[in-house]
Order: structure tokens, then sequence, then C-alpha cells
């Protein structure tokens, strides 16, 4: 109801008289005020929807005639005869007016009760003799502010108490002395005009603003209407107050400017539907989305504006939403028509009603979450980064609950003690005090409670647990309090365990190497001194201090140019900090503290330790050295005596080669075969005291020749078998014996050489290797006939065995015991000679090459599983505790299927035949770096260490024992090696006798690579 049906509806109830509202196209009665539920004795809605003539005595025609009248106002008074709900029959005399309620016109009854004064006709008679009395009367008891303007002026010429007094006068005399009006446009020039449209036109109804006694505001309803009072024309004004109403509408007005306002800035799009999918309203960012204006856009439905599935869509989840009678939410991604950027929504669909309860339509806002779900799907991203960072680094992880002890490991922290989380369950802060060293845990819990304290940001101690096998193994265990209660006190923990054992091992030994180190440095012999940048002395051992013959303190409080003086400090500190990291070696003279010196042997070494650039020197006392070499050379030339009677030994042998160096390669001596070998070999003429190196013009040849010298000068003898000669040209085999040449004292001063050409010898080894080639061809032709002959053994084998399996089988008839086990036994030979052939004849295909290799892709663990089925009789049989580890579910690889099938029968075969009953068997497999792990281990009898690579060659056993014991032709595992390096991959076994074996093999997920 609007605002002047609101101010109608209020006078309505509250009038004393009896008022009706009459439909005059229906004649219904649609409204009926509380004093005319009590008068006529019909609650509100009986009234409602009865007919005018139902009550009122006359026939309808002349009710319906009299309605006009009165809508026309061409008669408002009346007196009639009514019917009450007991079946009375009253007088009643009956004021009428129109008046708008909304959008339509009603026609407005005030109705008085006559019955008990005098009869309907003599009333009337009175009344018209009476008349001035009788408006007067009713003019003055009517509830409506009336007021009586003269048609050519506008002045007041009467008005009634409720209109004087609602502009805040107590009489008539001082309404019509002051001034009511406002300026333009609710002026008096404005009144007069409606005033004489209302005389020329009839009736007007409209909203005005006066000013009252005390200056306020005053809005009125007004209704102007012609009528003739004493035979004279004048203009009657009917008058609600809608001052409250009227203030709070522009309220209302101010409230919606802003509400609008709000609703075009809120980044949201917002709609309003009726119930048949049509919109009401919208905002202007739900204008980008279709890209129309709002105008454009009311009245229409989402099929003027999209494709009919997303339409279809839109008015799915509006129906939805309306029969919940709730709101209703859904993601969805819609395309703006403005520009074609795409969004995500959460559009929130609400059924919206009216004042009265009655429903509207779907109000709809649709909210922006791209950012939202863009950050869903990093965060996604981020937790899948996160668990492969946390499986990169191979660290376990820990949630702790601390209230109430609950706690949660991920499968890599109950690996690092050597458990699975099954093992480990149920688990709680228990379990992993119940692992801890006993020494460890005050201190740990020492850190947890100055970490719940807020004395430290996070918990972190290395700490050791046991291991499964009864190890203590390091881990490094970090956490922090990611949820506290209201009172501070921590609630949930979340941290990591990372496996330091090696670190812990590592350290201790580092440690052991410093203490070595340390020994070292102050054991050592020579004097050992560091160096910085300035030339300051930064470390030193006690035997440089005593070389020098400083104390300790004292020497470290020394510079380089306190003790060698071989340069001036300047030229010093140059020459450490132009030194790089490579290695120098120099000699030089040092000074000790008392002012003598001796000759020093410097070796440094450039090093950057603790950011911190220093050289490191070794200095070595070689002033004795150096008065033995002064002796060494006085005594040269008894050595020169000594040469010439070497160089008449070496003359003697007649095919051998001859020749002494000294330590910088140069001819001490050499035989005539010498002289002409390198004659013939390098075109040289050598000479004594000339270099060898120097006439060797092929690269290789001279840096084997100086390698091969150097050995014997740092004192190794050896014998090697070498080729020389000129590239182009001859090119001879020779056996080389180095020896050091040394003088009396064991010193080395050069080296000599015996050579023998065996050139010769060579060439017959070179046709052994052609014979063997020939002898492996002719053993391929043996392995293709062994591969026919298997082929025509096994025709009759085949029959063989299949008649002893009816035999044994009883299917002709029964067998004394003697014949059943004969036949038993032709059938069990029979069996095992077919095996024989098909692994020989699996051999004679490696051998000959002739093995068909044909990929193809298969599901792994399906495999896997179907070998160990074909197993179970053996396991069973053996009672063999059978366990397996397989992580390939679903892994699918390219492989020969037949042939992996073959690998796992022989390695699941031989695991259970040299397992003893009640023995454990266990089969593991894993991915790693791009191949599939698989692993067959046992606790059988165990292979010695140097049959691990015999075990992988035809008819190799570990002995013959084994094979009376076990049987076997030793094909097997020849067959599985090959076939796994069909697959590009490698097969290796540990094993202890005694304890079992671990068979692995590894191949490439995809082998046609």
């Amino acid at each position: 109801m609007g605002i002047k049906e609101t101010g109608y509806r209020t006078l309505f109830d509250n009038a004393h008289v009896i008022m009706l509202l009459i439909d005059p196209d229906t004649l219904d009665i649609v409204d009926a005020n509380h004093a005319a539920c009590e008068f006529y004795g019909w609650k509100l809605e009986e009234f409602i929807g009865k007919k005018i003539f139902h009550i009122n005595s006359m026939p309808e025609e002349e009710v319906s005639a009299a309605v006009q009248k009165a809508m026309n106002e061409i008669k408002n008074h009346f007196f009639f005869k009514h019917q009450i709900a007991s079946g009375e029959i009253r007088d009643v005399e009956v004021n009428t007016f129109p008046t708008s309620i909304g959008e339509k016109t009603l026609l407005c009854s005030i109705i008085r009760d006559l019955t008990g004064t005098k009869n309907s006709e003599e009333i009337y008679e009175e009344k018209l003799q009476n008349s001035e009395e009788q408006y007067r009367s009713l003019f003055t008891e009517i509830p409506i502010s009336t007021i009586i303007h003269d048609k050519d002026s506008g002045d007041i010429i009467d008005a009634n108490p409720a209109a004087y007094t609602s502009f805040g006068f107590s009489s008539l005399k001082e309404l019509q002395e002051n001034d009511i009006w406002y300026e333009h446009p609710y002026s008096l020039a404005e009144a007069q005009e409606l005033i004489h449209k209302t005389v020329s036109g009839g009736a007007q109804e409209f909203e005005w603003l006066h000013k009252k006694k005390n200056g306020e505001d005053l809005w009125l309803y007004v209704r102007l209407s012609p009528v003739m009072i004493n035979g004279i024309q004048r203009v009657m004004s009917a008058s609600i107050n809608i001052t409250d109403h009227k203030n709070a509408e522009i309220a209302l007005m101010n409230s919606e400017g802003q509400l609008r306002t709000l609703v075009d800035t809120i980044p949201d799009l917002i709609w309003l539907k009726n119930p048949e999918g049509m919109y009401l309203k919208c905002n202007s960012k739900f204008e980008r989305f279709f890209g129309a204006k709002e105008a454009e856009i009311i009245g229409k439905t989402d099929h003027n504006f999209v494709d009919k599935e997303l339409a279809d869509f839109f008015r799915q989840k509006d129906m939805e939403a309306l029969e919940a009678g709730k709101p209703s939410m859904n993601e969805e991604l819609i395309t703006y028509a403005d520009d074609g950027h795409k969004e995500y929504l959460e559009t929130i669909k609400s059924p919206m009603y009216d004042s009265s309860g009655k429903l509207i339509g779907v109000l709809g806002i649709g909210r922006n979450i791209s950012e939202r779900k863009q950050a869903e799907k990093e965060l996604l991203e981020e937790r899948k980064r996160l668990a492969n960072i946390i499986e990169g680094t191979n660290i376990g992880t820990w949630k702790w609950n601390i209230q109430t002890g609950e706690t949660s490991f991920n499968e890599r922290w109950a690996e690092i003690v050597g458990y699975t989380l099954d093992e480990l369950a149920p688990t709680n802060i228990q379990t992993w005090a119940e692992l801890s060293h006993p020494d460890d845990l005050k201190e740990a819990e020492m850190l947890l409670r100055k970490h719940f304290e807020g004395e430290l940001d996070y918990y972190e101690y290395e700490a050791r647990l046991q291991h499964k096998n009864g190890e203590w193994v390091w881990v490094l265990d970090r956490g922090k309090v990611i949820e506290w209660d209201e009172e501070g006190k921590p609630l949930l923990m979340y941290g990591t365990h990372a496996d330091i054992t090696e670190k812990k091992r590592a350290e201790a030994r580092f440690a052991e190497e410093n203490i070595r180190t340390r020994i070292f440095f102050e054991q050592a012999n020579d004097g050992i001194v560091a160096i910085d940048q300035n030339g300051k002395i930064v470390e030193a051992n006690q035997k440089y201090a005593d070389m020098l013959g400083y104390p300790m303190d004292e020497l470290l409080q020394l510079h380089v140019w306190d003790w060698d003086r071989s340069f001036n400090k300047e030229k010093l500190i140059e020459v450490i900090r132009t030194n790089d990291k490579s290695f120098t070696h120099f000699e030089t003279k040092h000074f000790r503290k008392d002012g003598s010196s001796f000759d020093v042997e410097v070796t440094t070494n450039n090093a950057i330790i603790n950011e911190q650039n220093l050289a490191y020197c070794i200095c070595r006392d070689i002033t004795e050295r150096n008065r033995a070499a002064e002796i060494l050379k006085q005594a040269e030339q008894k050595y020169r005596q000594a040469y010439q009677l070497l160089h008449e030994v070496i003359e003697s042998p007649e095919d051998v080669i001859i020749f002494a160096l000294d330590r910088n390669y140069m001819y001490i001596a050499f035989n005539e075969n010498h002289r002409n070998t390198m004659k013939n070999i390098w075109n040289a003429d050598i000479d004594i005291g000339t270099c060898m190196l120097d006439y060797i013009t092929d690269s290789s040849d001279r840096k084997k020749s100086k390698m091969n010298f150097d050995r014997v000068l740092a004192g190794e003898a050896f014998t090697t078998i070498e080729e020389y000669g000129d590239s182009l040209l001859e090119r001879r085999w020779y056996e080389n014996v180095y020896s050091p040449l040394e003088d009396e004292n064991g010193n080395v001063i050069g080296l000599t050489l015996f050579l023998t050409d065996i050139t010769e010898r060579k060439n017959t080894e070179m046709a052994l290797l052609r014979a063997k080639a020939l002898a492996e061809e002719s053993n391929q032709i043996k392995s293709e006939f062994i591969a026919n002959m298997s082929h025509e053994l096994r025709t009759p084998l085949n029959s063989v065995i299949g008649f002893s399996q009816i035999l044994n089988d009883k299917i002709f008839g029964e067998l004394n015991e003697k014949q059943l086990h004969y036949v038993s036994n032709i059938l069990k030979s029979g069996n095992h000679l077919l095996n024989l052939i098909n692994d020989i004849l699996d051999v004679s295909k490696i051998e000959s090459g002739n093995m068909v290799f044909d990929p193809e892709p298969i599901n792994m663990s399906e495999v896997l599983e179907e070998s160990i089925m074909l197993m179970e009789p053996l396991i069973k049989e053996k009672h063999i505790d059978f366990k397996t580890n397989i992580e390939l579910k679903g892994l699918e690889i390219n492989a020969d299927r037949i042939k992996i099938k073959q690998i796992l029968y022989n390695l699941l075969s031989n695991a259970i035949k040299f397992t003893p009953d009640h023995g454990k068997v266990r089969v593991d497999s894993k991915v790693a770096n791009g191949k599939v792990h698989i692993s067959v281990s046992d606790n059988g009898i165990g292979i010695p260490s140097e049959q691990n690579k015999a075990i992988f060659d035809p008819f190799k056993q570990i002995s013959s024992s084994i094979s009376r014991t076990h049987g076997g032709t030793g094909l097997g595992l020849a067959i599985v090696k090959y076939y796994v390096e069909m697959h590009s991959g490698d097969i290796e076994v540990e094993s202890e006798v005694g304890k079992g074996s671990t068979f692995t093999f590894a191949i490439p997920v995809d082998t046609t690579k």
C-alpha cells in the first residue's frame, strides 16, 4: 500500500462513523471499517466479497444506478434500508464520494443508522426542510478535514473543526485571517488554478504542502470536488494529513537513492526477477554482464541475452531457490558481454517477499571469486609442492594435539625408526617418548616447555630414537605450535623429523679427522705456518716455533719479514697477495731469534678458511740436505766411472736393447742395439747428455714414455708391453723392464730400461685370437644344432609325458603299487627332462641370437601377482612364510610379458627350492630413477661370495652337492640374466652362506628407449 492508501487506511479504520468501500464496476464491498463490522454484525473477512445489493433492500438495477450517480457526483446523499447479519432491516442515511486507492477509484460510503427515530420518508422530508442544519451537523461531525472554497478567488468560505485545528488554529475566523500558503509550486496562485480546473473539469486529487500556525510543514492529500451549497457553486476540499507519511516517503526516497548508489557501488552483480524469471531491477555491474542498460534488461528474461543452455541453467537455479523457500548458493563461470572477460561467480539466490509476505520474485547476488578460485588453485598446487618437497627431502612429519596427547605421523617418520605406521598404531605422544633415548627426554621436554612459554620461537633438538633393529638413529626434531587457546595455552603443534644419522657420523668422523689433523700438524717433522694477507702469523705448529727459536706466544706475534729477509716488507706482502691457490715450491733462508740462519725448502698453497685468504707453508730445514748435495757434487766424478762401467755392462746382450737416463731424461748410457733402434724408428742420432724425449716425434709415444719414466724416478720398478714406432710407417711391440738407478746411499739418480722386441710373438697372439673367433663361430653352429635337436627331442618326450600322466591318473584302469611307482618315476623324469630341454633350447636361442624380444605394454603388478599365484602350491607344500611388498599398482611398462614371467618364475622357484621347510621368502618392488626394481629374498642355504658371478654362467652351480640335493641344470639364472639384459636391465645378488640370498633385477619402465 502506498503513502496515500496508508493515510486513508488510518482514517478509515479509526473513524467512528460506519464506512464502506465499494467497487463501482462489480458492486463488491472491498473494505469495511471497525464501526461497519460492529453495525452489520459481520467480520471483515465475511464482509469482503459481498455485493452492496446483498445488504440493500433495493433491486440490483436501482442500486447500480445509485452507485453510478454517486460516482459521477450527480447525487451523493441517499436513504436506504439495509439488512444486517441477524436479518433485521435498518434505516440508514448514506453520504458517498469517489476516492482513489492505488490505481483504482472506489466509492466511499459513510453510513448513519436512522432506525428508531422516524421512518426514512419522514426523515428525508425533514432533512430537506432543514438542509442547512443537516449540512452543518454533517460538516461539523465528519472527521475528515473539509474546507469550502470560493470557486473564483479560492478564498476559504467555510471549514470544519477537523480542518482549522489541523492547521493549529482554534477557529474558522483565525484560519481565514492567516496565510497558510507556501511559495511556488504550492502557492495560492497554483491552488486557484486547481480550483478553476475542478469547476470546469471535475474532481481533482493531489498532494499539497501548507504552513501551519507555528510555521511547521503540513502535507495534505487533497480531493477537490465541485459542490452546490444553497444553490451556490462552490469547491470543497477534503484532505487527509499525510505529513508523517510524506516525511517518511521523502526519507525513503532519499534512502532509496542512497541504497541505489550503494548497490551500484558494490562490486557484486545484483538483480531481481519476478517468479516467472522476468527482470525487475539490476545494478550497473550486472549491466556489464549482459552488455545492456537496466532499462533494456527490465521486462526481459535470460533467454534474451545468453544462449539457451546457460539461460536454462539460470532458470533452474532460480526455481531451486523458490521451491526451497530459502537462499541457495552455487558457483559458475560467466563471460561478460561488454568486454568478453570471464569471472568465477559465487551466486546466492534468495526468495524475495513484500511486507505482506507475498512472493515478489528471486533476488540474486553474484560475487566475483576468481581470485579466491585462483588462490584455491595455487593453495592446492602449493600443497602438492609441499608434499613433493616433503617427499623429496625425505623427512618425517608429525602432528601433536598437546591437550589430548593424540599424535599422527607420516610413513617416513615410522620408516626412520624401521617400522611401518601399522606397526606403531595406535600412536600418541607416548610412542615418541618410548622410542626416545632416556638421556635426551629431559632436554627435549625443557626445550618444549620454553617454546610453550614463549621463550623460544620454535622447538628444535637433535635427539636419538631407537631403531627397530635396536640401534640408535639421530634425528633433527623441529616443531612449532600453530594453535593456542584463549588463555594462551598450546593446543596444536606441527613438526618434522629429519634423519641426521649420517650427518652425526660424519661429524664424528670430522672431529676424529680434526684430531688426526691436529696430531699430524703437531707431530710433523716439518714446520707448518699459516700467514694472512698482511703477512702475520695466524697459526703455526711447535716444530716451526722450535725451528725459529721462539716461544709459541712470541711466534704468533711475528710477521713474515721477521724471519724471511729475501725481500723487503712491501715486496713480501705483494708476493703473498698475488699468489693464487696453486702449489708453489721454492728455497730460501730463514733467520732465527738469535740471528742465525738456515736453509729452508718452502711448499705453499693458498686456501680460504672462514672467508680469510691464508697462505699455508710447509717449511723443511734443508741445511743438511744442501750440505749432502755439495758432497754429492764432489762425488760426481766418482759416479762417472760407475756410468762407464754401466755402459760396458749394457753392451753385452746381443738381442736386448738397454739404456740409462738421469732424472732429467738425459742419456747416461745405451748399447748399440738401442742406437740402431732409435735410428730405425725415429731416424735419430742419439748421444750421451741429450734428452731422449726430444727424439720421439710421435706425441702419444712421447707422453707415454714420460709417464713411465716418472714412475721409475719415483722409485717404482715394473714391466710393460707397449707398442712404439712411426705412426705412418712401421710400429713394433716391446716388452719393457723399468728399474730405478740408485747411488750407494739408495737415492734414485736415474733409471735403466731393458727392451725386448716381441713383435713376432704379438703376431702369433693375434693369430690365436682369430682362431678363438673361429671357435666361437663353431660354438654358434653348435648352439643352433642343439636348438634343432631340442625341438626333435621334445616331440617324442611330450608323448611319453602325456601317456605317463594318463597311466598315473588311472584313466584306463587301476595299477598296482609297483606299476604306479614306476609310472610316477617316468612322469617325473620326463618332466625334468622336458624342463632341461626347454632350458637348453632357450640357452641355444640366446647363444645363436635367435631369441625373440617382443615388448608390449603390460601391467607389472598383474604379471607379478600371476607369477606369485603359480608358486602357491610349492609355497604351501613347504609351508613357506611368504610376504610381499608391491608398490607397482597400476604401473604399465613396455616389456616382453613371457620373459618377465620366466624371470619371476625362475627367481621364485629357486628361492623356494633352496629354502628349507617353514622358511621365509619375500618379494619387494618399487619404482626409482625410471626403473622397476624387484627383489626376491629367502633365508635358505645362501651362496659363497666368490660364486656370486659364476652362478649366472650356463651349467654353473655352487657345487655338485647342491645339484644332487636340490636338482637343476644350472641354466635358470643364466636365462634370467640374459632376459633382464634383453630389457636393458641388470641383476645382482647379495648372499651369505647359511643366511639366505636376495636377487634384485631392475629394468627401465620403457624398455624400447
